[in-house]
């Protein structure tokens, strides 16, 4: 199954995908609050929300409560247009 890997630290998010075809990896400026957390995704699911929040912005909120929990995304700049959530892979 494609994947994703979110870590934020020191105010910046380390993104890594890994799926049967390629891997990538980059690292995004961002606002961090809150502990350190290391969350797997299913990237396809990611790709799908940042296309469509990313219509409305260039700059998005990405909401985690904990590496379980459903996260939500959301435009920055146009907080009333819309919010998309995603669930967490399981990975143990």
């Amino acid at each position: 199954m494609p994947r994703s890997l979110y870590s934020a630290t020191n105010g910046c998010l380390y993104l890594s995908a890994d799926t049967e075809a390629t891997e990538a990896q980059t690292a995004v400026d961002c606002d961090v609050q809150g502990e350190d957390m290391t969350i797997f995704f299913n990237v396809r699911y990611l790709k799908d929300l940042t296309a469509v929040c990313g219509k409305e912005s260039d700059e998005l909120s990405f909401s985690l409560s904990s590496p379980v929990g459903v996260a939500r995304m959301r435009p920055l700049d146009c907080p009333a247009v819309m919010s998309a959530y995603v669930v967490p892979v399981r990975t143990g």
